[in-house]
């Protein structure tokens, strides 16, 4: 007896729900605590059930399920992602709040552990102990960087060993409301599935729908005026060879599934490794299989270099007025730092290492900034002009403030260009496949009647 597959999809999803549901009621609202194997075990074998009924869901419905799960895929994940960005902020803040008004830390952060869920739960949690047991508040930070906000270890570097004040450097990190990169983010994304629905609905009518048109038209024996032969020609030619317009999606989504194919074959391995606290070695394998995906993240990460400038340079004018040397606030950025805290982005950490090389072999900090492309020629110069008269932090800030809204202005330009191509594309195809199919169609109405 064959199983149903609309049954085995449904168990699934259900034992997934039941674990879930009997994990809440057994631990609570909070969960498991991160220590307890039974309480991962029982995490991960509901995430593999509910991960699997999601990808039967997927091949049942094909193009419209893949749509539906990129979709709701990367709709979750932005909720996630925002919901943890937002517990980060309020954790930060508390932290602030708590040094300048003289109270202890781990107090603040302890009487305020139930507005945290998961991971970002476990890593409070986890630098409540560390100062609970004397650490600094900048080791905390760098060995949970969980449980902050990205600009945090920037911050921690800053601050170490007696450094700048936490506060104000957290201050001079925040982002304005309008210069930030959500709304982009989404923007972005709007375009991405706009042009992946296109290509999806246009392979599918070349292939499925515009043959059987052109089986009907011959079996009348029409003749096909230029726009329709158009159309049944590049039907015939994504139907021999329709993995090329999906070969972008394809070269990207094989690797992955191959690697996700790999990571579910080592995720017990990687378990028994971090129960016994020895996972250093199945991450270590997870990022070599990961690399092209790292170098694209990299790549990315250039896209977005001028939010990392921002802060870059507001950092910087903290400690000019703080009167910190520029060769150490540079160093203490970059990968050079002897702290366990830096910036957290990859590319800035390169770019303050070349800056600072540059001040150690001599050179002014304004020019090596802007070897490390933090300045261009005019912001040097007006760095220069404001010395003389103490405003150099003024200067810095209005330097990364218009630097930001130009990016912003740039990449809003990009955006509302690409989307009225895309929609104009878009309309085009629609247009020709409506025109060509209907002209046709008039003419065996007309010779029926």
């Amino acid at each position: 007896m064959n199983p149903n597959p609309i049954l085995t999809v449904f168990a699934l999803f259900a034992l997934g729900v039941t674990i879930r549901m009997a994990m809440r009621m057994y631990y609570g609202v909070r969960g498991p605590a991160s220590s307890d194997p039974a309480g991962l075990v029982l995490r991960v074998v509901a995430l593999l059930f509910l991960l699997s009924a999601w990808v039967a869901v997927g091949g049942v419905f094909l193009i419209a399920g893949f749509v539906l799960s990129v979709v709701l895929g990367f709709s979750l994940t932005d909720l996630q992602l925002a919901r943890r960005r937002r517990q980060q902020n309020a954790a930060w803040s508390i932290v602030n709040r708590a040094i300048e008004h003289g109270h202890p830390i781990q107090d603040m952060l302890r009487s305020n552990l139930g507005r945290f869920t998961g991971k970002i739960r476990s890593a409070i949690l986890s630098c409540v102990n560390q100062l609970s047991n004397s650490a600094l508040i900048e080791t905390a930070i760098a060995d949970n960087p969980n449980a902050f906000p990205p600009e945090a270890q920037a911050c921690a570097a800053l601050s170490t060993g007696g450094g700048l004040p936490l506060p104000k450097l957290a201050r001079a990190a925040r982002l304005e409301d309008k210069h930030q990169l959500g709304p982009i983010l989404q923007g972005l994304f709007y375009l991405v599935m706009i042009g992946l629905a296109a290509v999806l609905i246009a392979t599918f009518v070349m292939i499925s729908i515009v043959p059987e048109f052109e089986k009907i038209f011959y079996e009348f024996g029409l003749d096909l005026p230029p726009i329709t032969q158009s159309v049944v020609s590049a039907s015939n030619w994504f139907v021999n060879y329709w993995y090329l317009p999906l070969a972008p999606l394809l070269l990207f989504l094989a690797p992955l599934w191959v690697i996700c194919s790999i990571v579910c074959w080592l995720a017990p391995i990687g378990l028994v490794f971090y129960l016994f606290k020895k996972n250093v070695f199945f991450f270590t394998v997870i990022k070599k299989l990961f690399y092209p995906y790292w170098f694209l993240i990299t790549w990315l990460s250039q896209l977005f270099y001028p939010w990392h400038r921002y802060r870059t340079l507001n950092l910087l004018a903290v400690t000019v007025e703080e009167r910190m040397p520029m060769e150490e606030a540079v160093r203490r950025l970059g990968e050079n730092a002897d702290g366990v805290a830096h910036y957290p982005n990859a590319l800035v950490r390169r770019r303050m290492d070349r800056a600072h090389d540059a001040i150690v072999a001599g050179g002014d900090w304004r020019e090596a900034l802007q070897s490390a492309r933090l300045l261009s020629g005019a912001d040097v110069q007006l760095l220069r002009a404001a010395e003389p008269a103490g405003n150099t932090p003024w200067a810095l800030r209005s330097i990364a403030s218009r630097q930001l809204g130009r990016a912003v202005f740039r990449y809003e330009a990009w955006r509302q260009g690409l989307f009225a191509t895309l929609i104009l594309l878009f309309g085009g195809l629609v247009a020709w496949f409506v025109i060509a199919l209907f002209i046709p169609l008039v003419r065996l109405i007309e010779g029926l009647v």
